[in-house]
């Protein structure tokens, strides 16, 4: 019995340890397996500014930020009461939840009416919820045409964990030997 008192006295000190760190965390990344392994930065606003948080999702450009006004492409150019729109971080990840919505069907699971091939204007991952951030591939499809041979090749950026964007054109094996899926938030939203 006192081996349990022990193992529980220092289970609640290891809590209240990380529970005080928390409470002076100023940003947090979150990966959100069930919306295809989409990356959340949120970030605290400065003490002597407020305590409001902001969250984004990045990708080209610096990202967009989910505020309550819906998805804001400009992050630089929002205001501080509207980009810090959330009151801690729990509501900010939960709100960016409901706002990414469900996570798609597996790959592996054949869609009705599922894409075959990349499309312009979309976005693709690899994340799966299990893969390691920086092993997995994002591609931007910009354009999709043929080549002189008549393969279909895919124009775009793509970026593989965290290093810069690099145009780049994709084809038929690139399609079939990776995961993909569509990213969210696309491009156009």
């Amino acid at each position: 019995m006192p081996e349990n008192d022990t193992e529980i006295a220092r289970l609640r000190a290891e809590l209240a340890d990380a529970q005080e760190l928390a409470a002076d965390a100023t940003a947090y990344r979150v990966l959100l397996p069930e919306a295809g392994g989409t990356e959340l930065r949120l970030s605290r606003q400065s003490k002597m500014s407020g305590d409001g948080w902001s969250v984004a999702v990045p990708r080209r450009g610096g990202g967009v930020a989910w505020t309550q006004e819906g998805w804001q492409e400009s992050i630089s150019a929002l205001s501080v009461d509207r980009l810090f729109c959330w009151p801690d971080a729990r509501t900010a990840i939960e709100e960016t939840r409901r706002a990414l919505g469900p996570a798609e069907r597996p790959q592996e699971v054949p869609q009705e009416g599922a894409a075959d091939f990349f499309e312009p204007e979309r976005s693709y991952g690899t994340q799966d919820g299990f893969t390691a951030p920086e092993a997995t591939w994002r591609f931007d499809c910009r354009h999709v045409t043929m080549t002189p041979e008549g393969d279909e090749i895919a124009f775009g950026f793509i970026r593989t964990g965290y290093a810069d964007w690099i145009p780049t054109g994709l084809g038929r094996a690139d399609w079939d030997n990776k995961p993909w899926r569509v990213s969210v938030p696309s491009r156009s939203s």
